[in-house]
C-alpha cells in the first residue's frame, strides 16, 4: 500500500491496518509463522466480507466480522502476554476458535451462561 492510497482510508481502516501489523509482529517476534499466518488469513476474511457487505447482506456478514475482530482481541491479549510462551501456536488458535464467541460476553463481566443484553456486540459469529 502506497502512502497516497493510506491517506483515501478512514481512521478505523488504518487502525484495523495498524492492529494487524502489530499482531504480525508479535508472532514474527516469537517465531511464529502459523500464527503469522493466521492473522493474516483473519485480514483476508475481513477484506472478502467487506466486500460482499451492502444492506442485503449486512445482517448475515456483521456478526462475522464481529467475530473477526474478537478473534484478533484474543490473539493480541494471548500475544501481548507470557502465556504464549507456554503454548504452542495449534493450541492457541484452537483457543482462539473456541473462545472468540464469548469474549465480548466476559470482557463486559457476563458469565458463559448469562442472558445478555440484545447489544450489537454480543452476536459473534
Amino acid at each position: 500500500m502506497t502512502l497516497q492510497d493510506f491517506s483515501k482510508l478512514n481512521k478505523h481502516e488504518i487502525e484495523f491496518i495498524e492492529r494487524c501489523a502489530h499482531l504480525k509482529h508479535a508472532a514474527k517476534q516469537s517465531n511464529d509463522m502459523t500464527v503469522f499466518e493466521y492473522i493474516k488469513e483473519l485480514e483476508r476474511n475481513l477484506e472478502f466480507l467487506l466486500c460482499k457487505l451492502s444492506s442485503e447482506t449486512f445482517w448475515e456478514l456483521f456478526p462475522k466480522i464481529l467475530g473477526i475482530d474478537a478473534k484478533l482481541t484474543l490473539l493480541e491479549n494471548f500475544l501481548y502476554s507470557d502465556l504464549t510462551t507456554s503454548i504452542n501456536s495449534t493450541s492457541l488458535i484452537t483457543l482462539v476458535e473456541q473462545d472468540y464467541k464469548t469474549i465480548n460476553q466476559e470482557n463486559y463481566d457476563y458469565t458463559v451462561n448469562d442472558t445478555v443484553p440484545a447489544s450489537f456486540i454480543f452476536c459473534v459469529d
